[in-house]
């Protein structure tokens, strides 16, 4: 009885944590919504690394001083080919992914993006099929069906009077959900390897690509703004550290509600949605809510049939859950990365 309500509790806390990551990961993008306009998105990135590396660094250094560790280089593991090949994909991707993201985000409202990039799931089916050679079932191909139908909807390319984005901002979007598709994916296949590590590899390679990138393309400058914009600037990655922070916790909590708790995420572009009517003054598109509706639907069944399959294959092997808990917790640490 006791342990049947400590799990109740961990159940319940667990979707706390994946309520208020999806939260946190709205408000990052309401604070991209509200930076200065003319502030690059690489220097958006650059900042978001940085204070993510910065943030790791003193939780890694917390974590050790309690256990009474210390932290050095011979906690990095080596790495097999194929795991540095993945780690590539999963930071590279990653970068572009987010890049993509943010990219559209200037052009498109708050909410309309997120749908977009949270059909994310379909991708991740598409893309570990590919590359796996993961069998799709058939209630997933109808969902990937239902979802690819309602992107269409959303774009609703047939109405050209009324279009609430450039076309290349919708093909922008869509092509940052298939990278964070190919992410989750690698980040899969990374399962042996400490959350830790890939994050760090992550954030590092973000942080130089944004600088580097950016120099050279001459936009890696900061124009001059007050102290408002300067703290959307500092939200962006304030938000993503702790939304990735209490989705990890939360993934990490589930157990055998992963399901349940994975459709959760999908309260960010609900909480995106509502603060683009609220603060950007945005408006509620007839074919962008009814699209938006599909596609999230249909995403939510993917993860959920999938984590159900999963737990399924997985309940006579108790010695995986703690392999199994860790790429769960990647997955959704990571969004979209």
């Amino acid at each position: 009885m006791l342990q049947a309500d400590a799990a109740e509790k961990q159940s319940k806390l667990a979707q706390l944590l994946i309520v208020l990551g999806a939260l946190f990961f709205s408000l990052m993008g309401l604070c991209v919504k509200k930076a200065d306009a003319k502030l690059s998105t690489f220097t958006m990135l650059a900042v978001r690394s940085a204070l993510g590396l910065i943030f790791s660094l003193v939780a890694s250094c917390l974590r050790a001083a309690y256990h009474g560790k210390a932290i050095s280089a011979n906690c990095i593991p080596k790495l097999t080919r194929r795991e540095l090949l993945w780690l590539a994909v999963r930071s590279l991707v990653g970068f572009g992914s987010i890049l993509l993201e943010y990219i559209a985000l200037k052009q498109m409202p708050l909410g309309l993006n997120t749908v977009i990039v949270y059909s994310s799931p379909g991708f991740i089916v598409l893309w570990s099929a590919l590359l796996v050679g993961e069998r799709i079932r058939l209630p997933v191909v109808a969902c990937l069906i239902v979802a690819f139908a309602g992107l269409v909807i959303t774009i609703h390319p047939w109405e050209t009077a009324d279009v609430e984005a450039p076309v290349w901002a919708y093909a922008t979007s869509i092509l940052a959900a298939v990278g964070a598709g190919l992410v989750y994916v690698s980040l899969g296949q990374l399962k042996q390897i400490s959350y830790e590590v890939v994050m760090y590899v992550f954030l590092s390679t973000c942080l130089v690509l944004s600088i580097v990138v950016g120099l050279l393309l001459g936009v890696l400058e900061v124009p001059p703004m007050g102290w408002s914009k300067l703290c959307y600037l500092l939200g962006v990655g304030v938000f993503a550290y702790a939304a990735e922070v209490c989705v990890t916790c939360g993934f990490a909590r589930a157990r055998g509600n992963l399901g349940r708790v994975s459709v959760l995420k999908f309260l960010t572009p609900i909480f995106s949605t509502a603060w683009d009517l609220i603060f950007l003054h945005g408006h509620l598109h007839m074919f962008g809510a009814l699209g938006g509706c599909l596609i999230l639907v249909s995403s939510a069944i993917i993860v959920l049939f999938t984590k159900s399959t999963v737990q399924e294959d997985e309940s006579s092997a108790e010695e995986q859950c703690s392999a199994s808990e860790e790429t769960d917790v990647a997955i959704g640490n990571s969004r979209i990365i």
